[in-house]
């Protein structure tokens, strides 16, 4: 598939702050209309009978990657209201987030769909990870690693919650600690981190995120 503007500015101009857009149905099909490439179009996001507002007034239903890209557009900024991310970083989250499409395989560089849930899960995982680093209580030699354990819990409703476990790796043996990040609803710039400290068996208590 031969790159053509607009649908391919990227890969014609070679800018690497631009996001190629797929549109594609509620069965993650590829629209009969889109775009695609499998080296010239970045991912594919829904596209198809998508309820929008009328320049007439109102809402109706339509379809196009018109109405594609904005979603991308949208994942994107909701993703920099809750951790901050240069462009490359952000273009970066955004392409590893997808969700991988046999629908699109060959038809996109990720072959996959937006995920906007997985966006903000990488995200927040970046926001713990880098807290914990500059927490003083972790400043120490013993290495750790990250480990995919999350789960969301809406125990308070103006807030959001995340948790991550990290495996501290020491001479005398293994630990876990368990660290939770919540994110403030209204106004998601506000975080406070929580961890169970395991030599005390208690929790430290909620303070801003650095």
């Amino acid at each position: 598939m031969a790159a053509r503007y607009p649908a391919s500015f990227s890969a014609i101009f070679g800018q690497t702050n631009i996001l190629a857009v797929a549109s594609t149905d509620n069965k993650d099909s590829l629209a009969w209309d889109s775009n695609y490439g499998a080296t010239v179009v970045d991912l594919a996001a829904p596209g198809v009978n998508i309820l929008s507002t009328n320049i007439s007034g109102g809402y109706q239903f339509d379809s196009g990657t018109s109405f594609a890209a904005p979603h991308v557009s949208g994942a994107a900024l909701l993703v920099l209201s809750a951790c901050d991310q240069d462009t490359a970083s952000l273009r970066k989250l955004i392409l590893d987030s997808v969700d991988p499409k046999p629908s699109l395989s060959g038809k996109t560089r990720t072959s996959g769909r937006l995920n906007v849930s997985r966006a903000m899960n990488k995200c927040f995982q970046q926001v713990i990870a880098n807290a914990v680093r500059s927490d003083s209580y972790f400043l120490s030699p013993v290495p750790y690693s990250l480990l995919p354990d999350w789960v969301l819990n809406q125990a308070d409703p103006r807030f959001s919650f995340v948790f991550e476990d990290f495996n501290f790796l020491g001479n005398s043996g293994g630990h876990t600690v368990r660290v939770w990040l919540a994110t403030e609803k209204a106004n998601p710039s506000n975080r406070y981190l929580d961890f169970m400290d395991p030599d005390k068996g208690a929790w430290t208590g909620w303070k801003p995120v650095p």
